[in-house]
């Protein structure tokens, strides 16, 4: 009976395993040089002069 119950549950585990090292990958990859790298190239793109002056005239209508 101990061995069916281990042998059921052995896919179990494998599949938590998978996911957890799946939440790791993606975490590292959130959080590491490309991440920031890239939020930087986007706050230099939102804060650019073409990109106020849209802003700006949008917000006059």
């Amino acid at each position: 009976m101990k061995q069916a119950f281990v042998s059921a549950a052995r896919p179990g585990w494998w599949i938590l395993t998978t996911c957890g090292l799946a939440v790791l990958l993606l975490g590292l990859l959130t959080s590491g040089h490309w991440a920031h790298r890239t939020a930087e190239r986007t706050a230099e793109t939102l804060e650019s002069a073409e990109i106020r002056q849209t802003v700006s005239v949008a917000g006059r209508r």
